[in-house]
């Protein structure tokens, strides 16, 4: 019979259903785990009688269940935003499970019209108020040990009642309320809760915990009337937009996010299209303060540059190109030229020991001279040296007459070997030749080239340096690059700020960038620097668009201090610019003890760390400039003698990102990158770039630490042992914190602060009273578990550990 099994081995058989031979097994298992509990108690007590010590038992992990997808969508109109949020969550298990979905709600949400589904049928749920909220969050902490949940406390919550999931199946929960976007200067802001909480009863114990989220997408959609001028994220980089002038849909999609934080996005309207906004932020009065003008032509369509563009294309045909390597670079020329326009010119330049040209002066990019110069590079074949000075020289000369916008894509895979060779004096040839003010894009394959040459060609003549490492395909990057050339929005940008005087504000310093500045299609421009005086400015945008003089205007404020932490991001974004400044000067001039003195500082205070700066993270060493100086020195000498490989490649490929980020924080790297990283930098492991492909975009790279995370890194020294685990530091809010001593502490805290600290025991009255003290003290106390934390609250210094004062390794 169909789902009956014949049971033997006692002399007697019989048919039973399966289904009852596993509800049998199981209770079989928790009778057999009461039993031997029993025992191991019975046991333990009797060698406690006669003075033995037994190891207790660990307690049998209770059953949960997974968010194998979550989807977040939201419809902004007029001043609301809708959200609907679709939960699929999944029971791992091999029993039933009894679920309550608990998901923290924005402060303004507006519920009313909540609806709560469960695979199509609707259950009831409740909104808890703060307060009561609080009081489920204080008391999982404390059941659970798990601080986690102290970031919420102070948000609504969201519970339904409690519903099934059986073993191994998955029930979809969807919601919806609606939500107020908040305004920031010009802007409005709109955050999206995405960390759902856990509470699943199995075997009467219930268990709370943030869920792992296997798949992630959010999809935000805003409809205005009028132009939608600037979209931006300060927690995600890898957003997508899309859309017209007046509707345009941000979307972000990520595979294992982990327990993901909240997605924020901000927007503008206004009858202008391109509106500059601008954001500040002033943590002390005392101090000067941060601010950031964002702007992007509403208008994002693809369209020829009037009048046409000079593109020059040039590839090394060395030698060390032969094989796979060039035949995708001959690819990557054909896609080039495919997707020439009609007023477009071109020419192609390659070069080994010797140059060649394919003509002699710019072609007029018709079929006919598109198809000779495929045919040309057809025939082509890898040779010689490699003369990066005189193909360079000979590209620049081809766009001398300046008669179009130009550009040349500069194509190599190996160090000079001929001609010129030294990387100043190829610099200074680029700059006599340049008399057409082309903008150079570098393009480095592999990771025998010289990373510091090409990034400082770039930087130089207003370019963008790409690096496609060992098995990406050449063709796809060149694509890339000329993707986003093909159509400026906005060419030699620069901006002014203007007081309510009429004249340029006192104490503006320290901007970037510094020199006038091209906007691509997909991009953001993002202008940052510090403030003296607060106050009304007008904000005015110059530059060329379609050929033509263009000024987009717009209106801000300065702020005299910051009542919330809300806008940290704009200081934390400026220090991530002013330390990729820093080091690049140092890296292309030598250091200097102010370069030095102000690199460090910045570091610490924000715990932002490059390659050069990674040394920081060793628990051994300390942040005192007395000693961490001289080591900052070293490191800067020693980074600057690496100008190819695998690791000079990625570092100075992860400072440019970082000089052009737009401060938003990556997601984690998985195993695999990380075991990768690791192999690659050895101690700078802690400060691993993402491995990216080459493309236009640029995001924060692996620089930003994710806040209230780090991973502790085992790393392997020069002779292949493993040394100690290394801890990258942890940004919470505006407050950066380096394991140091066997505990968390805050950057501007001495380890001789730890003896004459308030200790507080972890989970005590005293920690919940705590984590209310200040706006980010229940941040910070949940960004740890239960490692001890060195922290300063108010006047008073802190030290928190579990009881015993155990370290929390």
């Amino acid at each position: 019979m169909s789902g009956l099994q014949p049971v033997s081995g006692c002399g007697v058989q019989c048919d039973v259903p399966l289904s009852a031979l596993l509800r049998l097994s199981r209770y079989l298992l928790v009778l057999a785990g009461f039993i031997s509990g029993s025992c191991l108690l019975c046991t333990a007590a009797a060698a406690q009688d006669v003075g033995i010590s037994v190891p207790r038992p660990f307690p049998v992990p209770v059953a949960g269940y997974e968010i194998s997808r979550l989807e977040v969508s939201a419809v902004v109109r007029q001043q609301s935003a809708k959200v609907r949020v679709s939960s699929v969550l999944k029971n791992p298990g091999l029993q039933a499970i009894e679920a309550s979905f608990l998901f923290p709600l924005p402060d303004d949400a507006v519920v009313g019209s909540l609806t709560l589904l469960v695979e199509g049928k609707e259950l009831t749920g409740a909104v808890l108020e703060a307060k009561e909220a609080r009081r489920i969050y204080e008391a999982t902490v404390r059941r659970q040990r798990d601080p986690a949940l102290l970031e919420y406390v102070g948000r609504r919550l969201l519970r339904s009642s409690v519903f099934p999931i059986p073993a191994g199946a998955e029930r979809t929960v969807e919601f919806e309320y609606v939500v107020l976007p908040v305004p920031r200067g010009s802007l409005r802001e709109l955050r999206l809760p995405l960390r759902s909480v856990r509470a699943a009863q199995s075997l009467g114990v219930t268990a709370a915990a943030p869920l792992n989220v296997q798949q992630l997408e959010v999809n935000v959609t805003i409809h205005s009337e009028q132009p939608l001028s600037t979209l931006y994220s300060p927690s995600h980089a890898d957003v997508t937009i899309s859309g017209g002038a007046e509707q345009k849909t941000v979307s972000l999609k990520q595979s294992s996010p982990g327990v993901p934080g909240d997605f924020v996005l901000m927007f503008s309207s206004g009858v202008q299209d391109g509106v500059p906004a601008v954001l500040s932020y002033r943590r002390n009065a005392a101090e000067p303060g941060y601010f950031m003008v964002l702007a992007a032509p509403a208008d994002q369509q693809v369209r020829p540059v009037p009048g046409g563009r000079s593109i020059v294309l040039g590839v090394d045909r060395s030698g060390s190109m032969r094989g796979e390597k060039f035949l995708q670079a001959q690819q990557g020329i054909r896609r080039l030229l495919e997707s020439l326009n009609a007023d477009d010119h071109f020419d192609l330049v390659v070069y080994d020991s010797d140059v060649e040209l394919f003509r002699n002066e710019l072609q007029m990019a018709t079929p006919e001279n598109i198809q000779l110069a495929l045919q040309w590079a057809d025939a082509l074949k890898p040779q010689g040296g490699t003369n990066i000075s005189e193909g360079l020289a000979a590209a620049l000369r081809l766009t001398s007459k300046g008669e179009r916008p130009a550009w040349v894509l500069f194509l190599t895979d190996g160090l000079p070997t001929a001609g010129v060779t030294d990387e100043k004096q190829i610099a200074a040839l680029a700059s006599r030749e340049n008399v057409g003010q082309a903008r150079i894009f570098s393009l480095g394959v592999g990771y025998d080239v010289n990373s510091r040459l090409l990034d400082r060609l770039s930087a130089a003549h207003r370019g963008r340096t790409a690096y496609v490492p060992p098995g990406e395909q050449i063709d796809a990057a060149v694509a890339a690059i000329e993707a986003g050339i093909a159509s400026p929005l906005l060419t030699d940008l620069q901006l002014r700020l203007i007081d309510a005087g009429g004249k340029e504000p006192d104490g503006i310093t320290q901007m970037w960038p510094k020199k006038p500045t091209d906007l691509y299609r997909g991009e953001v421009f993002v202008y940052t620097g510090r403030y003296r005086d607060a106050g009304d400015v007008q904000v005015q945008l110059t530059g060329n668009r379609d050929g033509v003089p263009v000024t987009l205007t717009g209106n801000g404020q300065l702020t005299a201090q910051s009542s919330d932490s809300a806008l940290s991001f704009v200081e934390r974004l400026w220090a991530g610019r002013r330390i990729a400044e820093l080091t690049a000067q140092m890296d292309q001039n030598g250091e200097s003890e102010e370069l030095l003195t102000e690199l460090l500082e910045l570091s610490k205070k924000h715990g932002i760390l490059t390659p050069w700066t990674s040394f920081l993270a060793d628990e051994r060493q300390s942040l005192d400039a007395v000693t961490a100086l001289p080591a900052l020195r070293g490191a800067v000498r020693e980074q600057a003698k690496r100008v190819s490989g695998a690791a000079a490649v990625h570092s100075r490929s992860s400072l440019q990102r970082l000089a052009a980020s737009a401060g938003a924080l990556p997601a984690e790297k998985s195993e695999a990158d990380n075991a990768d990283l690791n192999a690659l930098f050895g101690d700078n492991a802690v400060a691993r770039p993402a491995l990216g492909g080459a493309g236009m975009r640029s995001g924060a790279g692996g620089l930003f630490p994710v806040p209230g995370r780090a991973s502790a890194v085992a790393n392997t020294d020069a002779v292949g042992q493993v040394t100690p685990a290394v801890r990258g530091p942890r940004v919470v809010g505006n407050r950066a914190f380096f394991w140091k001593e066997g505990c968390w502490m805050e950057v501007d805290l001495q380890p001789a602060d730890r003896n004459s600290a308030q200790r507080v025991e972890l989970f005590s009255d005293q920690y919940f009273a705590l984590s209310e003290q200040e706006a980010d003290a229940g941040q910070c106390l949940a960004a740890f578990g239960e490692q001890p934390v060195l922290i300063r609250l108010g006047q008073v210094v802190y030290l928190i550990e579990s009881a015993g004062g155990a370290p929390g390794r």
